[in-house]
């Protein structure tokens, strides 16, 4: 039987007492709401910083502590420089209906970190929207699944990514590989306030722009000065009149001295884009504005450095389909939920599988 036709109302059986499925589950979930804050805050205030290998291996922990008495069991990736990729799995079969992708990283090094604390209608914290929220949402519905008895009816798998701040740049292999005995994938990122799940998500690219005088005259320095931010404003203007194209400049900074001639500038460029080929066009540009001369290179030496990080996640058909069942079953607790494309990129994007993929099913709300 299908995970959606169990959740979905009795209606054959008029007489019976026992309430449909889907109400029992809201009712279990509504009960264990002091003990859901009660886990995030723990979590929360785990500093998960992608290179503090400690916290990623002490919050990985505490999902395990929670999963293994719902019979998952966990295969370890070991990672000495972000924390281990961790694989959980109720089953022993290697195909699986579910795969649940969970990050456990953020960016923030301890300093930065806000701990947790609520308001009457609000949470606060860092990972909350982003991640953290997102695992325990994944907790309180497997423990939902667990009461009902239905758990052990859907092959369930759930992957934490210790990773996810730097591209997936340890995980991307091990995710694929499991990804592709999975029927279903979902990302338990935050949705917004209105209710959105993502079906689509854009690829990114990093890139960094560097230029240094070469010719130290105090003329030089407003020349180089010039040039540089000049070549900042037509490598962002690549995406104007192309709503699939975004470029932002970000760290940007220029030092120079004209008494002493000397000029240095960098700057770190974000790329967000819906299609590889807009994107392989848009780099080609990049390397054109960037590149010098033998004319130039008298006056000052610039490079640009970097590339895709990920590619995009495009909606496709089997998307669609499992968002209109998500939409059916989300009518029955008197829930709205709408299609998001997501103008950020995330693991998901990473699954090179052509299956269903569904982002945003974590906490609702914003950073």
């Amino acid at each position: 039987m299908s995970v959606y036709n169990i959740l979905r109302p009795f209606t054959e059986n008029t007489a019976s007492p026992k309430l449909p499925l889907h109400s029992r589950l809201r009712t279990f979930i509504r009960s264990r709401n002091d003990q859901a804050e009660t886990l995030l805050a723990k979590l929360v205030n785990i500093n998960t910083y992608v290179r503090n290998v400690s916290g990623i291996h002490q919050a990985i922990h505490f999902v395990k502590s929670e999963l293994s008495p719902m019979g998952f069991t966990q295969e370890v990736f070991p990672n000495l420089e972000v924390g281990n990729v961790v694989y959980f799995s109720n089953t022993y079969d290697e195909e699986v209906d579910w795969l649940l992708i969970l990050s456990v990283d953020d960016q923030q090094k301890l300093e930065n970190q806000e701990f947790f604390y609520a308001t009457e209608h609000k949470l606060y914290g860092t990972g909350i929207w982003e991640n953290k929220g997102g695992i325990v949402t994944t907790i309180l519905a497997l423990q939902a699944l667990k009461f009902s008895r239905q758990l052990k009816k859907i092959k369930m798998a759930i992957m934490l990514i210790p990773d996810t701040s730097i591209g997936g740049k340890f995980s991307k292999q091990i995710l694929n590989t499991k990804a592709a005995k999975a029927k279903h994938i979902i990302a338990l990122h935050g949705g917004n306030d209105e209710g959105s799940v993502i079906t689509s998500r854009s690829g990114s690219a990093n890139y960094t722009y560097d230029i240094k005088l070469m010719d130290h005259t105090a003329e030089n320095v407003a020349k180089v000065s010039a040039h540089f931010y000049k070549t900042l404003a037509s490598i962002v203007d690549i995406s104007k009149n192309n709503p699939e194209v975004v470029l932002a400049p970000y760290h940007t900074s220029f030092n120079s001295n004209i008494f002493k001639g000397f000029a240095n500038g960098s700057s770190k460029i974000s790329v967000r884009f819906n299609h590889k080929e807009e994107y392989e066009a848009m780099d080609k540009k990049i390397h054109k504005l960037v590149g010098n001369t033998k004319k130039n290179l008298r006056l000052y030496n610039s490079q640009i450095q970097g590339g895709v990080s990920r590619l995009p996640m495009p909606e496709s058909e089997e998307s669609k389909r499992i968002f209109n069942i998500l939409k059916q079953l989300s009518k029955l607790s008197d829930v709205n939920i709408q299609k998001e494309h997501r103008w950020s990129s995330s693991d998901i994007c990473n699954v090179t599988k052509s299956c269903a993929k569904i982002d945003g099913l974590g906490p609702t709300g914003w950073l």
